[in-house]
């Protein structure tokens, strides 16, 4: 009887085991400041287009605090983008306003972001001033050079 007790707990301890033997380690870095505005900034969304990763985000038109000295759950965010050849080349990218008269009154600055079939998009929910919010689009084909709004 001791002896089959032995055994169940061996084979308890090697289904637990096994399982985390060779298994990848995961690291786990602190995040990086990307951007040098003094606005407050939030809402990142990140893609990567085959040659260029996009990194939007939304940026306050108003808040230079945070949640120690303001708030910064506005929605006055307008929606930015920093595009680089990699990851580490996004910290000294161009910050650039995705140009549309509609990027104004973003709701707290989340973004989304998906490229597909040659098209760069990204997403915001903008506030229409009365309560409700619509999801916007823009998209470009062209590296951002210019962008349209869906």
């Amino acid at each position: 009887m001791v002896a089959k007790r032995l055994l169940l707990i061996l084979i308890t301890f090697l289904i637990i085991l096994i399982p985390t033997i060779g298994a990848a380690t995961l690291d786990v870095s602190q995040p990086i400041q990307v951007t040098d505005n003094e606005y407050y900034e939030r809402g990142q969304s990140i893609i990567y287009d085959g040659s260029n990763y996009w990194l939007f985000y939304g940026r306050s038109a108003s808040v230079t605090g945070n949640y120690g000295n303001d708030n910064p759950d506005t929605h006055d965010y307008e929606v930015y983008y920093k595009k680089a050849n990699s990851i580490p080349n996004l910290v000294g990218a161009a910050a650039t306003r995705v140009a549309d008269g509609d990027n104004e009154n973003v709701y707290l600055g989340e973004t989304d972001s998906a490229y597909y079939n040659g098209y760069v998009r990204v997403y915001a929910s903008v506030d229409q001033g009365d309560g409700t919010a619509e999801l916007y689009q823009w998209f470009s084909n062209d590296g951002g050079a210019t962008w349209e709004k869906a």
